[in-house]
């Protein structure tokens, strides 16, 4: 063996040796073999040496799985020492990993953490001894080794360790090594705001441990204190003064939505899950050191939404150091946009962004309570609300928050006592809530029990019978009596000497609605006998529309057959009104014959509108709502605004063709006669415009329209043939002219050439009826429009006005 290494003097000679092995290798003893490759250890590279080594005999199983790559041979080499025991081996990767004095550069690793020097936060390395003795006497979470802190040499032994370590992971060993083994004392934070993360980023070995610490593949226990030792790491940059954005940005990721292949997903891969515990566990961390994370508000907020037992206490931590560093209230998590990505994920369901001030009222104030607050936490709670909240610390606000804590009967004598001295603050004690304090507490006295208007008038009708439950335990005996009374007051009519009501409700039905309503909140107590008789009295001198409210609510008090009775009676009566507003009539339809009665002689133009829009409502046909409508045009004279409401009105009537053509006739003959030519116009315009019984769409409908052209056409021939009977060429004229505008259907032609036969007034009129007849067997009633109808209107109107 030295007569072969004398004679290959030379370092090629050597590598052409070992990488030719396989021709020799085998034939050499075992101890042979192990000299040989021990020699050329020493001066051939490791990947010559490999080709040797790999015929070696009897190694450990740690040592064989080192040698079976060919890109491991490097560290084959360095574990040779130790090939033939694995503890050896799993100590020596151990003691690297540790003390960071080698560096391995298989392809694995270089993958993992890089290939370029270590990147470093805004860490001012002058500061890395004070940084650590600051950990070392502070929460305890990291190990404490004295360490050199030159910067080189703390990158050099950080990137080392987390070589071993990553090759470790890539051959599925690290189980050899403890969270506290593989993570260094301090690993930098990569300094988010000057990477392009949003795309592209190259690894680094600071990255690689920090995302390792979150997916360590140990058991766990190891996984826990490897999470504890991020906390700690995500804490310490903070304090470095890392902005908080970047921290969340390396931990999340840029983007939580990039898909791209080879995007940075952040140390949490992409798990959102996993996102929203961290930043919640940095969060609580956060409020024993010096700097606060800004979302911690949503932290204690995302506690209480889930349901955590110990979100109180939580709570009250984060209480406490507010009140020793009054500068945490001043944090705003909007300042760095970037957190909203942070915030989110720690609330399930839909998200509210808080400030620091708003969280602190919020939790004082309307957070919900532990189903075992006791005195002391409802004391604790109170002092908070003193001194934080010093503004809103009223009486108001300090009985709103105790109504939320569960009745004791020590908390429902002071809510007791609160409520007799100041009423107003019943509007924040609900009915349910009262009726716990009032089983609570003993019995008042009569000079202490408040009048029942006092005590009962916060609460509407659904509440109201708890609330009269209440008050009776509260006063036995004497609030009945109270009760009573209070039941009948709005029945009375208290005169002074001028004779004018000191006790008024408004509407006439008002008296009787409201004393039967506060009966029927204790009807075995208060709805007596007595009273039902004299509500029944009242009812039935009530006007129609009052009447038929108390028939609506309490039927077995005024019944149908009187209702009708009464509106029988009165329906001719001119001092009352049957609509409200907005031209409601809230009748029956029992009462409908008194109701058409009423549309005959009412005198008011909205009353005879409501009516008619009831009867409508109520199956009257149109043919008689339309004769209702056109004697009530012939015989009263009407307002404009109240004819304006009664063609839109009777628009709705006369929405198909069928129905012009069977009263529009009528409706045209009375409406000319009254020279109402804008209401004629609206009407037409009104009832072309109504929606198509069909499709539902208010298209345009030419039969419609030519149903409304011959309507009008109609009238106009008979006022011709009447002026020309009286030899009134005017008249005639005009409504030859009016006619020319329109598109009747030609069969009107019969009617104008009998009126060719008679004497006509001038050779004005004779020439216009010539040209009618021309037209009336040019045109079609397709080409009908509202434009002709408007401009035979206004010739029929100029010639009035003349």
């Amino acid at each position: 063996m030295e007569a072969l290494f004398a004679q290959l003097l030379q370092d090629s000679q050597l590598e052409w040796f070992a990488a030719h092995s396989d021709g020799w290798a085998a034939g050499l003893e075992p101890d042979t073999l192990d000299d040989v490759a021990d020699r050329l250890r020493a001066r051939v590279d490791a990947e010559s040496w490999w080709h040797t080594a790999r015929h070696l005999r009897g190694m450990s199983p740690f040592f064989q799985g080192a040698l079976e790559l060919r890109e491991d041979c490097d560290i084959a080499a360095w574990l040779f020492p130790h090939r033939r025991n694995d503890m050896a081996c799993r100590d020596a990767l151990r003691a690297a990993a540790i003390n960071g004095d080698r560096e391995l550069t298989s392809p694995d690793v270089l993958k993992k953490i890089g290939r370029g020097p270590a990147s470093h936060d805004s860490t001012t390395w002058d500061n890395v001894g004070a940084e650590t003795r600051a950990l070392n006497e502070g929460d305890g979470l990291l190990p404490v080794a004295p360490v050199d802190t030159t910067p080189q040499h703390v990158a050099r032994k950080n990137r080392a360790r987390a070589s071993v370590v990553a090759w470790l992971e890539s051959r599925q060993m690290l189980a050899i090594l403890s969270p506290e083994d593989a993570l260094p004392l301090e690993v930098p934070f990569e300094d988010a705001g000057k990477l392009n993360l949003a795309w592209r980023p190259g690894p680094s070995e600071g990255r690689y441990l920090l995302t390792l610490a979150l997916h360590w593949p140990g058991d766990a226990t190891a996984r826990i204190r490897a999470r504890a030792w991020y906390v700690a790491q995500f804490l310490a940059a903070a304090r470095r003064g890392v902005q908080w954005s970047n921290l969340v940005t390396e931990l999340v990721g840029p983007d939580h939505r990039s898909d791209f292949e080879g995007a940075f997903k952040g140390h949490t891969q992409g798990d959102r899950r996993l996102a929203a515990e961290l930043l919640d566990e940095i969060a609580w961390a956060s409020l024993d050191g010096p700097a606060v994370a800004p979302w911690v508000v949503q932290s204690v907020r995302a506690a209480f939404q889930r349901g955590e037992p110990d979100a109180w206490e939580r709570a009250f931590r984060y209480l406490e150091r507010c009140l020793s560093d009054p500068g945490v209230l001043d944090v705003d998590p909007a300042q760095e946009s970037r957190l909203v990505i942070a915030c989110r994920s720690l609330t399930d369901g839909e998200f509210r962004w808080m400030w620091a001030g708003e969280m602190v009222g919020w939790v004082l104030l309307w957070a919900p309570l532990p189903g075992d607050a006791d005195e002391a936490f409802e004391e604790r709670l109170f002092s908070y609300m003193e001194k934080l909240l010093p503004r809103f610390n009223d009486v108001q606000m300090q009985f709103a928050r105790r109504v939320s804590f569960p009745v004791t009967p020590a908390r429902a004598a002071r809510l007791l006592a609160m409520v007799l001295e100041n009423p107003k603050l019943l509007c924040e004690l609900p009915a349910s809530k009262l009726s716990e304090v009032a089983a609570a507490v003993d019995p008042l006295p009569p000079d202490r029990l408040p009048a029942p208007e006092v005590l009962l008038q916060p609460y509407h009708q659904a509440s109201a019978a708890d609330a009269v439950a209440a008050y009776l335990r509260l006063g036995g005996a004497a609030a009945a009596a109270r009760l009573h009374k209070w039941a009948r007051a709005p029945l009375r009519r208290e005169r002074a000497e001028a004779g004018e009501d000191l006790l008024g409700y408004g509407l006439p039905e008002a008296s009787i609605l409201v004393a039967l309503q506060r009966a029927q909140l204790a009807p075995d107590l208060l709805l007596t006998e007595d009273l039902k008789q004299e509500l029944a009295a009242r009812s039935r001198d009530l006007p129609v529309l009052p009447a038929a409210r108390v028939h609506a609510q309490a039927p077995w008090l005024l019944d149908e057959t009187t209702l009708v009775a009464i509106a029988e009676a009165r329906a001719e009566e001119p001092g009352e009104r049957w609509y409200r507003w907005p031209d409601e009539v809230d009748l029956p339809g029992s009462v409908a014959s008194a109701v058409r009665r009423r549309a005959h002689v009412v005198g008011d133009g909205r009353e005879f509108l409501a009516l008619a829009r009831w009867l409508a409502g109520h199956g009257d046909p149109p043919a008689d709502l339309v004769s209702l409508a056109l004697d009530r045009i012939a015989q009263r004279p009407m307002a404009h605004n109240a004819i304006d409401e009664l063609m839109r009105w009777l628009a709705t009537m006369l929405s198909t063709r069928t129905l012009w053509e069977q009263q529009g006739p009528r409706v045209m003959e009375v409406l000319v006669q009254q020279k109402a030519w804008a209401a004629i116009y609206k009407l037409m315009r009104d009832s072309a415009r109504q929606p198509d019984s069909a499709t539902g769409e208010a298209a345009s409908r030419p039969k419609l329209l030519a149903a409304m052209h011959e309507a009008l056409a109609v009238v106009l021939l008979r006022r011709l043939k009447a002026a020309i009977q009286v030899s009134d060429a005017e008249a005639a004229s005009a409504a030859l002219q009016a006619l020319v505008a329109l598109h009747p259907p030609s069969r009107l032609s019969r009617r104008l050439y009998e009126l060719k036969g008679l004497p006509l007034p001038s050779p004005e009129v004779s020439e216009l009826l010539a040209l009618n007849l021309r037209l009336l067997r040019k045109r079609t009633t397709q080409e009908a429009s509202l434009s002709d109808i408007d401009t035979a209107l206004s010739f029929l109107a100029d010639t009035s006005a003349a």
